[in-house]
């Protein structure tokens, strides 16, 4: 589960997050679960009233796989009591669009918050992210999800320890792989924007890749599956580093090694023995076994 959150800013008014929440296309459907637009309209009037700078706070719940309604409550319960607002004021909306790539995945949730509760005390916003992680990672737990690796990781197992949950924080930490090596993206938002302008959608072309590691039973048949899908490799500007470009336009995408989820270090030593005329079995994630498309 990713959770994410933005504070809104009161004087520039609603009308963008609202179009995207209760009419964004693109969505096969919205489902307004608790509140309404009509609610998140009058709390920015009454916070311009009060000239607080923010309205709402808009925290963004992103499971990993679908998560019933019991379970979603849950979720909105621990972030109301962690951050300090009432969830039966918040405003809660389900999108339900199809994920590549996460075929049991394919709802999200909006979550608006008051920033300011009727008793005058605003919301806890400091140290957001890692609380966020929190959340995420006790859900995950309690809802018997595979555990994500997020940013703050290791802070987030040393809080659930010094709240006594160490049964919780030693799980999160044997099931999360390369826990002291950070997190990076495999693509940005700028490439994101970038490749649509191109007309590829980063997000199928990354599970194209992935689909292609497990397929390949060798890295020379990995590298070689790449020309059926319009991509190459090439070398990057820094040391070690290979990139992968649209072969139509050279277009640089993303990073070789993040996008086959393999360390830059691993990726450059298979590449470039591979460049010499030697190839080796491909080392498959955890939990695959070499599968054959038809």
């Amino acid at each position: 589960m990713i959770i994410s959150s933005e504070p809104l800013i009161a004087s520039r008014g609603c009308g963008e997050t609202c179009d995207h929440v209760f009419r964004g296309s693109g969505n096969e459907s919205i489902d307004v679960i608790q509140g309404s637009e009509f609610d998140v309209m009058q709390t920015f009037d009454e916070a311009r009233d009060n000239h607080d700078k923010y309205a709402v706070c808009h925290f963004k719940i992103n499971p990993k796989r679908n998560i019933t309604h019991e379970q979603m409550l849950q979720s909105v319960s621990m972030l109301a009591m962690e951050f300090g607002f009432d969830p039966d004021t918040c405003t809660i909306v389900r999108h339900r669009k199809a994920k590549a790539g996460e075929p049991d995945a394919d709802e999200h949730y909006h979550l608006y918050a008051l920033w300011r509760n009727s008793a005058g005390k605003c919301l806890d916003s400091s140290y957001m992210r890692v609380r966020q992680e929190k959340i995420s990672r006790t859900s995950e737990f309690l809802f018997g999800h595979d555990i994500v690796k997020g940013r703050h990781q290791v802070a987030v197992i040393r809080q659930l320890r010094d709240e006594g949950k160490t049964a919780m924080a030693d799980h999160i930490e044997a099931h999360t792989l390369d826990l002291y090596e950070p997190v990076q993206s495999a693509f940005t938002a700028i490439q994101h924007q970038s490749a649509l302008r191109q007309g590829v959608n980063l997000g199928k072309l990354r599970q194209a890749i992935r689909d292609l590691r497990i397929t390949s039973e060798s890295f020379s048949e990995m590298v070689e599956g790449l020309s059926s899908l319009g991509v190459s490799i090439q070398k990057g500007e820094k040391a070690n580093t290979y990139i992968i470009v649209n072969n139509e336009n050279n277009k640089f995408f993303g990073s070789a090694n993040r996008l086959f989820e393999m360390k830059k270090g691993e990726f450059a030593n298979l590449y470039e023995a591979l460049q010499q005329g030697k190839d080796t079995t491909f080392a498959l994630p955890e939990g695959h076994t070499p599968r054959k498309s038809f």
